[in-house]
């Protein structure tokens, strides 16, 4: 350790600290403010990453929509109805 001291002594000085305890304070006060700014960071883009999921499912729901509603509206509205009164009796019967 006593080849460090004389490096940190240097440090201490270089930084304007008054001694190297208040060099290592500050160090770490320092490491440990810029480790909680990433954590944050870090929070900040798994939630970005969680919205841009669900706005690419969003997406997705909306094209299969579009799809049954075009599937939909070729059905001739004769067998659309004799469908919808098929599937009425079919939930009174249940």
């Amino acid at each position: 350790m006593t080849e460090l001291n004389p490096m940190l002594k240097r440090l201490a000085e270089e930084y304007g600290a008054k001694d190297v305890p208040m060099l290592l304070l500050g160090r770490t006060v320092g490491c440990r403010f810029a480790i909680a700014e990433l954590e944050a960071e870090l929070r900040l883009a798994e939630a970005e990453a969680k919205v841009a999921q669900i706005k690419r499912d969003l997406v997705l729901a909306s094209q299969e929509l579009d799809e049954a509603d075009d599937a939909l509206a070729q059905i001739p509205p004769d067998l659309l109805e004799d469908i919808l009164a098929a599937v009425e009796r079919r939930l009174e019967a249940a």
